[in-house]
């Protein structure tokens, strides 16, 4: 399988008063930006963790080891795991083992990574220095399954992120997953991420 890296350009205004958005946050293959450019971090939490009663099952488990396990179509630059790391760091609960497994079919390098994250540092730096430096490990033109485990204030989080399609990644995992972020570009942008076989393997 050939692993396309994307590069990225900048999406002009269409109408009056229409926010510019930075090239660095808009993915040229969909020609669709990241994600939100003031409110990400925020959004996500708002969205993903808040919706989904991640605390009510970590709070459920009481004083034994909380086990977690996310599944995430779209890995992106990492927006979504920045902002779970942030989460549960402030969350008021420990010894946590989260494993997230995430998936991208066209990877991006650290560098581009550290700079669609860049506009969140006065929010959450460390953790974006975190995460760059992990993931600068990762040789993303290797297709398959990648593992990065880091140790956070909350407990481990064990980051498994498959270079490949999505649904192979959906396949190839042998424990289900508590909960999905379904994270892609929408529909109209990339519906291979939305079709139904994929919806009906994730469950």
């Amino acid at each position: 399988m050939s692993i396309k890296n994307i590069e990225t350009r900048q999406i002009k205004p269409t109408h009056p008063g229409e926010m510019l958005i930075p090239p660095y946050l808009v993915n040229e293959h969909y020609d669709d930006r990241y994600f939100d450019v003031v409110n990400a971090i925020e959004e996500a939490k708002h969205i993903f963790f808040q919706g989904t009663g991640i605390m009510d099952i970590l709070s459920a488990a009481g004083q034994r080891r909380k086990e977690f396990r996310i599944g995430e179509t779209g890995f992106g630059a990492g927006r979504l795991l920045i902002a779970l790391m942030d989460f549960l760091d402030n969350c008021g609960i420990t010894d946590i083992a989260v494993t997230y497994n995430s998936v991208e079919l066209h990877p991006i390098t650290s560098e581009r990574m550290a700079s669609i994250l860049g506009g969140f540092r006065t929010e959450v730096g460390p953790l974006i220095d975190l995460l760059v430096r992990a993931y600068s490990s990762i040789e993303i033109s290797r297709p398959g399954w990648h593992q990065i485990q880091l140790t956070r204030p909350f407990g481990i989080l064990t980051l498994n992120l498959w270079i490949g399609e999505a649904l192979e990644m959906v396949r190839a995992l042998t424990i289900p997953c508590d909960t999905w972020f379904l994270d892609g570009h929408g529909p109209k942008k990339n519906p291979d991420i939305w079709r139904y076989e994929l919806l009906m393997a994730i469950g």
